[in-house]
């Protein structure tokens, strides 16, 4: 088993027992049930610095916003936890481009994960899902706000209040993991060592965890 395989086991074995307190915390936050988290992606900056032998052409890190970064995507419970963690595409991938590359994306879809959790309402049975932004397409597993809505659609505004205040906890997770581990704000290291960057970035998110957990 490698190193990055190790690590995300790592990050999801930390959260199995407490998913269903994450459920009923979001619930809580939204009298929605059955969330199982928040996804969303950021740029990790990276030094623009080359090694003697560039294996990737620095130009797929240059980002829209005119720095070379790598994008890392997380899925976080209502705990700021992180259960999963891909980063391994360079800089202007889209978050939905991201999603469909990563290996969550096919637990999700072959239905490997999550299928326990699941809850019978009004005879019906729903799985636990994600909420995310509108760069993500809309999955049953997936939710997301809409686009645009009318001042008359009351039901779509609540909604998407809804989800909002959800994807706030992601967005602070961010900033505090970013502030607890600082080598995150700009890594010195060579655009082309990315699987040594991915593997940095992921041990960033271990130990977050880990201080989480010891502080409960």
């Amino acid at each position: 088993m490698t190193k990055t395989n190790c690590l995300v086991n790592a990050l999801v074995f930390l959260q199995v027992n407490a998913w269903r307190t994450s459920f009923a915390r979001f619930e809580n936050l939204t009298s929605t049930l059955n969330i199982c988290g928040a996804i969303d992606g950021t740029h990790i900056p990276l030094a623009n610095l080359l090694s003697k032998k560039v294996t990737l052409a620095t130009s797929d890190f240059f980002n829209r916003k005119k720095f070379h970064s790598m994008v890392v995507q997380v899925v976080c419970d209502a705990n700021k936890i992180f259960w999963n963690i891909c980063a391994n595409q360079p800089r202007g991938v889209h978050h939905g481009g991201q999603f469909k590359r990563c290996s969550l994306y096919a637990q999700l879809k072959s239905r490997e994960i999550l299928q326990k959790l699941v809850v019978i309402i009004q005879g019906m049975k729903w799985t636990p899902f994600l909420i995310s932004d509108v760069a993500y397409p809309i999955r049953t597993y997936l939710q997301k706000n809409w686009k645009a809505c009318k001042p008359a659609d009351v039901e779509k505004i609540r909604y998407d209040s809804n989800i909002n205040s959800m994807r706030v906890i992601i967005k602070n997770a961010f900033v505090s993991l970013i502030n607890r581990w600082r080598i995150l704000k700009h890594f010195n290291s060579k655009v082309d060592q990315t699987s040594l960057i991915t593997i940095a970035i992921m041990k960033c998110g271990v130990h977050w965890n880990l201080d989480l957990q010891m502080q409960e």
